[in-house]
């Protein structure tokens, strides 16, 4: 029993960081986005819109599936406070079992290493956008949970589980639809599609033990109709974002998704080919790098919560780059620009003045990824081992 404490104690201290962090936001009842969600299940049940503003229950809106808000059932039946606890406890739970699967992977893919030091390097690089993910009772930190759930079930040949964790994370946010990309990397990959096709329909008509199909239709409606209104509405802390703030220019996000979204698969459609540049666990790790950072450069609705995604890929690129000059700088700007410049330890009017006028926050991730697209693209046109 010791040896095991002994052994855990780097995760049981952080978990205790993590609680002495969070738990004074709960004391004060300052978890707003926890009540958007714990609601939803309750509107869901009593047929009301789940996308109207709900101002004397929470601010804001509820902008997810409609099979979100059942998923909300053991928080809905619980006390505020022992509900943001649960969730704060899960979420922190999911982080650190999904990275223990995924350190291995990426452990393989460069020089060997010790599994328990990849696990940990992973966390202290994504630990500030965690800590704020979960002091504003968000769902990014599960979601890339998710995400590398679906990695490893899929590296693991269990294409099943694979596809219940990416349709887990479509009904949460939609971009987690791009995890369908991952097929190309492994065996049988139309044996994955399919299963993806199953657990998401199935997971869409869950709410039907709970109303009518009218019922469930219309909600489907009114989220399609809130995600348009939605889309012209922002650029987020992304891509559309830096080059609105830069230039000025009013190009429509689609574009820039568009675009991107070619340049994003291309590696995968010619996986087979470029194979012959890289580790086979290399590649797979920089791919799955590219489409993290993606979903946070291309989403209109990138905030500085959503990071934990994109700096996470940023984290296996560190882990898997040969280069110890280019990682090392990469790292440092990443972490200054993404979790330093965002802390407390700045002053606000620098941080309105230059930090947000200029989104700041995306730069290191912008700079990576057209490095990796340069990588893979390079990879495919010259074929040479990297």
């Amino acid at each position: 029993m010791y040896s095991r404490i002994k052994e855990n104690q780097f995760w049981i201290w952080f978990g205790f960081i993590t609680l002495a962090l969070v738990l004074p936001r709960i004391f004060q009842r300052d978890f707003n986005n926890y009540l958007i969600f714990k609601s939803s299940f309750w509107h869901l049940l009593q047929g009301q819109n789940l996308y109207l503003e709900f101002l004397d229950e929470h601010k804001d809106f509820f902008k997810y599936g409609p099979s979100f808000a059942l998923m909300m059932v053991p928080f809905a039946l619980l006390p505020n406070f022992g509900g943001a606890f649960l969730w704060t406890i899960l979420g922190y739970f999911l982080l650190v079992f999904s990275l223990s699967l995924m350190a291995p992977l990426i452990s393989r893919a460069n020089r060997p290493r010790p599994k328990f030091a990849a696990e940990k390097m992973l966390f202290l690089i994504c630990l500030p956008e965690f800590i704020g993910n979960m002091q504003n009772f968000q769902t990014n930190s599960m979601l890339l949970s998710f995400f590398i759930f679906t990695f490893y079930f899929l590296h693991n040949e269990k294409p099943i589980w694979a596809a219940f964790f990416l349709s887990l994370s479509v009904h949460i946010k939609l971009f987690g639809i791009l995890l369908l990309l991952f097929g190309f990397l492994f065996p049988r990959p139309l044996r994955f599609w399919c299963w993806c096709l199953f657990w998401i329909l199935l997971m869409a008509s869950a709410p039907l033990a709970f109303i009518s199909l009218s019922d469930l239709s219309q909600q489907y409606f009114w989220w399609l109709e809130l995600l348009k209104w939605d889309n012209g509405n922002s650029l987020g802390i992304s891509l559309m974002g830096v080059t609105h703030a830069l230039t000025g220019w009013q190009i429509p996000n689609q574009t820039y998704q568009m675009l991107g979204g070619i340049m994003l698969s291309i590696p995968f459609l010619f996986f087979k080919k470029i194979c012959n540049s890289f580790k086979p666990e290399k590649l797979r790790s920089l791919l799955f790098s590219s489409v993290l950072i993606w979903m946070i450069l291309f989403n209109h609705k990138s905030e500085s919560p959503t990071f934990i995604i994109g700096i996470f890929g940023l984290a296996v690129w560190y882990l898997v780059e040969e280069n110890k000059k280019l990682k090392n700088w990469g790292l440092a700007l990443g972490l200054f620009f993404i979790s330093f410049l965002y802390s407390d330890l700045i002053s606000e009017g620098f941080k309105k003045s230059v930090v947000h006028a200029y989104e700041l926050k995306a730069w290191p991730l912008i700079g990576l990824w057209f490095y990796l697209q340069f990588l893979l693209l390079r990879a495919l046109v010259r074929r040479q081992k990297i």
